[in-house]
Order: C-alpha cells, then structure tokens, then sequence
C-alpha cells in the first residue's frame, strides 16, 4: 500500500500536477520614504536630568522626536546605584510617507561600560499620525533601578518600533561608543 501512494505521488510530479499546498507569496509591504528633513528634539526639565538625556540618532526612522518634557521624571544616582521613576511628555512627527498606526518609543537608563538598564516604552494611543504630522505621548508608567558604574548614568531615548500599513519596522540605533561603552557595543574576535 505504501509503495502504491509513493508512485501515485510520484506519477502527479512527473506528469506536471501542482501539489495542493501553495507557497505564501512574499509580504513586501515596508515600503516607505523618509523625508530628508530632521528636526533637532527639545529637551525641558529638571536640571540635574536633561544633561543626561541623548536622543538617539535614527535617519532611517519614519518618526522621529521632536521634543521631550521631563517634568515629573525623576533620578536618583548615590553609591554606584540609581532609581528612578518615569514621568515625560514627548512630541514625535511622522516623516514618513506613510500613515503610522502603531508606534514605540524606548526611554533607557544606562551605566557607562555596565550595559543598559531599565526602561520603559510608551506607546501611540490614539488614532494614526498621518504624514508630516506630529503626536504626542505621556507617559507617567513605572520606575526602576539598577546599577550605576561610578555613580554615572545616561538616558538614551529612542524609537523601538513603528507599525504602518502591514508592516512593523524596526529603525537602527546610532550610539557613539563614548556614550554606551564597551559593554553595550558588541566585541568582535581581534577586536577592542
């Protein structure tokens, strides 16, 4: 019996029949420009935090910040440790040309050459940003602690994740190796 179904199926791919199952066909829906025009993000708050806020640079991204209100955030750095407590305001722009339906922005406690620490996302509540608008998002959502490596921290804030049309992308993050240190950027063999 067994050796009848292997001919049977042998004989429809010989005589050119088309098995039943069908490949999906390739989803290619991350298309998208970015327009050439950037805006350098406002940074507001507590005096003691906003120096140690960096925005990271994402020419690839179809939202970028625009500006971001600390008020209410709160750090604290005291023997080789910091807490905080995240509260911020924050204006994105879709630079895109493409309605933006989803959206992820990342705020990151980091201790130089000691790796990330906490942070927490925000998301889009709300209804799309269409193309060359801007939104904005509060978030006051949680706080964290961790490690502070000579009682230094930065705040590196970026776009995780943008959702348009039937696609999730994912921007690149530029961090100079100054600022995130050797235990953020990845070793290769033979190389310091």
């Amino acid at each position: 019996m067994k050796f009848f179904f292997a001919l049977v199926g042998f004989a429809s791919l010989a005589l050119g029949f088309s098995p039943t199952l069908q490949q999906p066909e390739p989803v290619d829906s991350c298309h998208f420009t970015v327009s050439e025009d950037t805006t350098k993000p406002t940074i507001t708050g507590p005096e003691d935090i906003t120096p140690l806020v960096y925005i990271v640079d994402q020419p690839d991204s179809p939202v970028e910040i625009v500006s971001m209100d600390l008020t209410g955030y709160v750090l604290s750095v005291a023997h080789e440790r910091f807490t905080f407590k995240d509260c911020r305001n924050m204006k994105v722009r879709n630079r895109g040309d493409q309605p933006v339906n989803g959206l992820e922005v990342m705020v990151l406690v980091s201790s130089r050459g000691f790796g990330v620490g906490p942070g927490f996302s925000s998301g889009l509540s709300g209804p799309n940003i269409p193309p060359g608008q801007e939104a904005e998002i509060r978030s006051c959502n949680g706080s964290g602690t961790g490690d502070a490596r000579s009682d230094q921290v930065r705040i590196f804030v970026f776009v995780e994740r943008v959702g348009m049309n039937k696609c999730v992308y994912l921007p690149s993050k530029r961090i100079p190796y100054e600022l995130a240190g050797p235990s953020v950027v990845p070793s290769f063999h033979g190389v310091s």
